[in-house]
């Protein structure tokens, strides 16, 4: 059985009949968000990722593990996850930073936003949870998770030229390691 067949057990309820095969949605704080998403999470051969908000520790463990593999991941250099963001981030192996993990803004200065994952070609994951406690419990927050190759390619392409700006950003503008006074709110 795939990681696909078992995202029922995260809807609280279950998907209606006649919902769409290639898509699975889920709302915070109704639904297991946090479940779902560790568990496509932990089923992935290659990540590319893209998130604004990342202080859930439980995430973090997990992709530490994934790291070693095909893996690519972009974070917004504002560290909107806080201190606790910075301090899940210091504690990473830093050969990575600069390599397979990227900070930065977007191409025009701005936010890089994006809340997305690409999973084995195979599944996008995207929405306007972050991926913090409080978004995928708390919050009003939606995830949804499309089985579809044209898709998951096209979203690990863009996540992979947001890594490939954040790069040369990061090296320009010496982004890492972060200061403390580069940590904003954590109510995100």
């Amino acid at each position: 059985m795939s990681v696909w067949d078992t995202l029922g057990q995260y809807k609280t309820g279950s998907f209606p009949l006649g919902y769409p095969t290639t898509i699975r949605t889920f709302y915070a704080p109704v639904d297991n968000v946090h479940g779902a998403l560790m568990a496509m999470l932990d089923s992935a051969a290659k990540l590319r990722i893209s998130m604004f908000a990342y202080s859930d520790s439980n995430i973090d463990q997990l992709l530490k593990t994934k790291s070693a593999g095909d893996f690519l991941m972009t974070l917004d250099d504002r560290f909107s996850g806080g201190q606790k963001e910075i301090d899940l981030l210091l504690a990473w192996d830093q050969s990575l930073f600069g390599t397979k993990v990227v900070v930065g803004t977007s191409s025009k200065g701005s936010l890089s936003h994006l809340k997305m994952v690409s999973i084995d070609d195979l599944y996008t994951i995207t929405g306007s949870t972050n991926w913090t406690v409080s978004g995928q419990i708390y919050q009003d927050n939606q995830l949804t998770i499309i089985k579809n190759r044209y898709h998951a390619k096209e979203a690990a392409a863009r996540i992979e030229a947001v890594h490939s700006h954040m790069l040369s950003e990061m090296t320009a503008k010496k982004l890492w390691p972060p200061t403390t006074t580069m940590a904003t709110n954590a109510n995100f």
